[in-house]
């Protein structure tokens, strides 16, 4: 039978176990490189983040709801005949259908934006009746110019963009109702945005370079 001394696995013991002093000497000895990698991980990606071309994101909120429209008329509701615009309007403003038609009601202002470009830049999300429908351009005024057509053809159109038939200019079947005009332009990304995602990919650098100093000095030991 191997029989291992006290002494032994006590010596084993101590040849395996780091104390504070250990690691201060591997930091004293590897700091170049703990230092240097998280630095230049967050220096290039700050960089990048401030050279990227200017946009704006303007953001308009509504009320939304289904308005008084044919009884027979499924657009907008469930089987339960439960209102649904509110929800499904997202989905009708990232369609390439009502990107046209707002590329339309630009060049009528005199504004040049094609429906490509206008659906790139158009987003919106619903919370209950509130929708927020955000444009992000490089020009601020066309950004709250996208925001602000957006809103007038919905109120005009109303259920046509569902594929209801019976709507009309009079009765479109859908409540839209300004909650917040446009607002202010606020760059994208942020300046603190961009300062953060230096900061995760820094903290990543140093992840990195944690993992390199520790397989380094396990070749040394080995």
């Amino acid at each position: 039978m191997l029989r291992i001394s006290y002494s032994a696995l006590l010596a084993t013991r101590n040849t395996q176990h780091m104390n504070l002093t250990d690691y201060l000497e591997i930091f004293r000895r590897r700091w170049p490189l703990l230092l240097a990698l998280p630095l230049l991980a967050g220096m290039i990606s700050l960089a990048a983040g401030l050279a990227q071309p200017k946009r704006y994101a303007v953001t308009g909120s509504t009320i939304v709801s289904r308005g008084v429209t044919d009884q027979a008329s499924t657009a907008g509701v469930t089987w339960a005949r439960e209102d649904t615009v509110a929800q499904d309007l997202p989905t009708i403003i990232s369609s390439a259908i009502f990107a046209r038609d707002v590329a339309d009601e630009l060049a009528a202002q005199g504004r040049s934006a094609d429906q490509a470009t206008v659906q790139r830049a158009l987003h919106a999300v619903s919370d209950g009746k509130i929708v927020r429908i955000t444009a992000t351009a490089d020009n601020p005024e066309l950004a709250a110019a996208i925001v602000q057509s957006a809103i007038q053809l919905l109120q005009r159109n109303g259920l046509r963009y569902w594929g209801d038939p019976t709507w009309t200019p009079t009765q479109p079947g859908v409540n839209i109702r300004p909650l917040d005009p446009p607002g202010t332009p606020v760059p994208v990304p942020t300046t603190r945005e961009i300062a953060l995602d230096a900061a995760l990919r820094a903290a990543v650098g140093l992840i990195v370079a944690l993992g390199l100093v520790a397989g380094l000095e396990a070749r040394g030991r080995g």
